[in-house]
């Protein structure tokens, strides 16, 4: 299985979401900002990258614009999250969509 990088701050989901994926068998790390994010990509190659929107420091956006500069193959690999405060958000898409790795969304997941 390949290796994702999961950039959460909130701790209990980033927590959830990596026990998922390593229960699923993929090699998983985790980053707190967009900031340690970019440092773990200099340092280590990964297959994709689940990134939270709303950030300290580097925000999802900012760190996806930076990414596209220094890794453009791992930017096409991007799933960015997003919390639904409306009923449709940005690029979210339906619960039962196949999405890249395999992934079925959930509420709160979608794709900018």
């Amino acid at each position: 299985m390949g290796s994702i990088l999961v950039v959460e701050d909130e701790a209990k989901l980033a927590s959830a979401v990596v026990d998922a994926l390593r229960d699923a068998g993929y090699l998983v790390d985790h980053a707190e900002d967009g900031e340690m994010a970019l440092e773990k990509i200099n340092e280590q190659a990964f297959d994709a990258v689940i990134c939270d929107l709303k950030m300290p420091r580097l925000d999802g956006k900012a760190f996806y614009r930076m990414l596209e500069a220094a890794a453009p193959g791992l930017a096409k690999r991007v799933i960015l999250r997003h919390r639904r405060r409306r009923r449709h958000g940005c690029g979210s898409v339906s619960r039962g969509e196949r999405l890249p790795l395999g992934w079925r969304s959930r509420s709160g997941w979608g794709i900018c």
